[in-house]
């Protein structure tokens, strides 16, 4: 005998399927666009930091790491700490890539000076943009001696010294190199003398490096309470869950208790990047 709920679980599951079939290509379109613009900021963040992973293993680690925290939470607390940690999860390996990336920028930048002045002082004997590049690789230190060495490989393997040094100044997204790669692009063009326009610039990007010290050394008090006021709340956490655990019991089983962790999250994350914004000089 068929059941008389029979007919109506069928048009249920009929209309669920069309309904999938109906959304599937555009949720396979944010799909496929979520994974390119993933893709493309792995990549470029690999490729700067020279580690041997593609995008796909990154994301793989990327979701385990969401995936480990949200379980430890579970087990160690409750849902409201799993939710936590899988945030902290998902944008914690963005927060060390940018470091990463911001660390080797900044380390290339410092050592721009002894590169272009080596790169100067061999071009008086041989006269050879490619052979100061060399050079750097040859005998300073990493990053600039990387980025060095990949300037001459990409010449050796049949692109022009200008496409090259474009190549450089897109890898390294800093203000310094571009300024470098654009008066040697012009150098090159206009057949100037590029031993004296690398001691020139060297000269420029010292002086500048010093005021951007100068700078950072002016705005650190005010980062610094930025980050002290960010850390305050969860040190503050951490220290009455170690001595009184069922005191903050509300938070983490209440509906009430999760909306003041939020908001409190919330208000204390502007805060830090209202101060953080204040304390930054625009170049």
């Amino acid at each position: 005998m068929i059941s008389p709920l029979a007919p109506g679980l069928t048009l249920l599951g009929m209309g669920t399927f069309v309904g999938v079939l109906a959304v599937w290509d555009r949720v396979a379109d944010e799909l496929r666009a979520a994974w390119t613009r993933y893709r493309d900021w792995a990549q470029a963040g690999l490729d700067w930091l020279l580690l041997p992973l593609r995008p796909s293993d990154l994301l793989l680690r990327h979701l385990l790491l969401i995936a480990g925290g949200w379980a430890l939470g579970l087990f160690l607390s409750s849902e409201s700490f799993g939710f936590a940690l899988a945030f902290a999860g998902l944008v914690g390996p963005r927060i060390w890539m940018r470091h990463a990336s911001d660390k080797r920028r900044k380390r290339l930048e410092e050592q721009l000076d002894v590169a272009l002045q080596t790169i100067a002082n061999n071009m008086l004997a041989t006269q050879s943009l490619v052979d100061g590049f060399a050079a750097v690789a040859a005998h300073l230190e990493p990053p600039v001696s990387e980025e060095a060495a990949m300037v001459c490989k990409d010449i050796r393997v049949g692109a022009r010294t200008e496409e090259a040094l474009t190549n450089l100044a897109e890898r390294c997204q800093s203000l310094h190199v571009d300024a470098v790669v654009t008066a040697l692009c012009i150098g090159l063009r206009t057949g100037g003398d590029l031993g004296k326009v690398l001691k020139t610039i060297a000269g420029v990007v010292r002086e500048t490096l010093r005021c951007e010290g100068l700078m950072a050394a002016k705005t650190a008090e005010g980062r610094m309470s930025a980050w002290v006021m960010g850390s305050m709340p969860v040190l503050f956490t951490l220290s009455m869950h170690w001595v009184s655990p069922q005191w903050l019991e509300p938070l983490w089983n209440d509906v009430v208790g999760h909306v003041i962790v939020v908001l409190a999250a919330v208000l204390t994350l502007v805060g830090m990047a209202l101060v953080l914004r204040i304390s930054k000089i625009d170049p």
